[in-house]
């Protein structure tokens, strides 16, 4: 009786260091998900701010010409 409980302990505690093992390498790829989306985001952020200063001298540059007319 007590060989069948120690084995069945032993089974247990590899089964939950196989999950804790499998759920790290999961962890591990969503930060790596996360991280790089959050770069697409900055790079993003970036692109529209360049966006908004291009905008920004067309619209002074509109304003310029309209001047003119």
């Amino acid at each position: 009786a007590i060989n069948a409980k120690i084995k069945s302990y032993d089974k247990l505690v590899n089964q939950t260091q196989q999950q804790r093992a499998t759920l790290a390498i999961e962890i591990k790829s969503l930060e790596d998900s996360a991280a790089a989306l959050q770069q697409k985001i900055n790079d993003n952020k970036q692109q529209l701010q360049s966006l908004d200063g291009e905008i920004g001298g067309l619209e002074n540059k509109i304003g310029e010409k309209e001047k003119l007319i």
